[in-house]
């Protein structure tokens, strides 16, 4: 297209909308021309977001650090969002499983489901194998609320190809029986944080993923070329 032409000759009356929205969100400029001034002018310079996180080769690579909150303080951080936890997860917040920490920084790799194939079929043996074969490390159940927090939805669904995310801490007992393990959910239409039941024939989706701790040599490794 010539620089001469019309540039939003063929853009819809909708997305110049909602592109001068964003432009007044990001400028905190309530009048709508001011903010395309600011933008025009130079004053405010558009930049791409940076991504909190790479990936390598499927593998999904980010740290998170601990912000000493208690269980009962991510239940009042999910209220004030306008999220209900399930009672179970409540449960795991307000026991003895559940240890807060401060200042730790995890460095976490999200292992995709589809690299833990074993006979056609994704089974709860080959991640326990995976801490072996790989060298990973078995993270603190605060991972999920934490990674919960950094990432949104969209984020894990849409950049990171990922429908759920598991926390591979050790599994707990929590309101039965079965041992327990958290997971993450992106999609819209069901809650952002559940337990599921873990046993030795649990089948797991292409889509999900796997969140063990590595080494700070390992996260380095996964940076490079």
């Amino acid at each position: 297209m010539s620089t001469k032409e019309f540039a939003i000759a063929e853009v819809m009356p909708g997305q110049l909308n909602a592109l001068v929205k964003t432009i007044m969100r990001q400028t905190g400029v309530s009048d709508p021309n001011e903010a395309v001034r600011l933008v025009n002018s130079r004053e405010f310079v558009l930049t791409r977001p940076v991504r909190d996180w790479h990936k390598k080769e499927g593998f999904v690579y980010f740290t998170v650090t601990s912000e000493n909150m208690t269980g009962e303080d991510w239940i009042t951080w999910y209220k004030n969002k306008g999220i209900d936890l399930e009672d179970d997860v409540k449960c795991l917040l307000r026991s003895e499983h559940f240890k807060p920490t401060s200042g730790v920084t995890t460095r976490v790799v999200l292992s995709p489901g589809s690299s833990l194939l074993m006979r056609e079929r994704l089974k709860i043996e080959c991640l326990d194998e995976a801490l072996c074969a790989h060298g990973y490390m078995t993270p603190n159940i605060e991972l999920g609320f934490l990674m919960d927090k950094k990432f949104a939805k969209k984020e894990i669904a849409e950049d990171m190809g990922f429908n759920y995310i598991t926390v591979m801490h050790d599994p707990v007992h929590i309101a039965g029986p079965d041992q327990r393990l958290v997971y993450v959910s992106s999609s819209a239409d069901r809650r952002q944080f559940c337990l599921f039941r873990y046993r030795s024939n649990t089948a797991f989706v292409l889509k999900e993923a796997f969140a063990f701790a590595i080494s700070e040599e390992q996260y380095a490794l996964s940076k490079s070329s």
